[in-house]
């Protein structure tokens, strides 16, 4: 992925987090996910600093995701 494509999905997710007008939220929403899904690229979502070890690597993730739907 290139940078333009990084800022792209960085606007797309600020636009769809935003207290902005709704529909706007929605329409950037959508074009985050549509972009997503065409670049083939896993996002990963955290809360303060960003992760320094591999606490976060795959196997982790599907056991958070499998005891979620348990």
């Amino acid at each position: 992925m290139n940078q333009k494509d990084l800022e792209k999905l960085q606007k797309f997710y600020a636009l769809a987090t935003s207290e902005c007008n709704e529909n706007e939220a929605a329409v950037a929403a959508k074009k985050y996910i549509k972009m997503i899904k065409q670049l083939d690229v896993n996002i990963l979502f955290y809360k303060g600093k960003r992760p320094q070890d591999n606490k976060y690597d795959e196997a982790y993730i599907q056991k958070r995701v499998e005891k979620a739907f348990a």
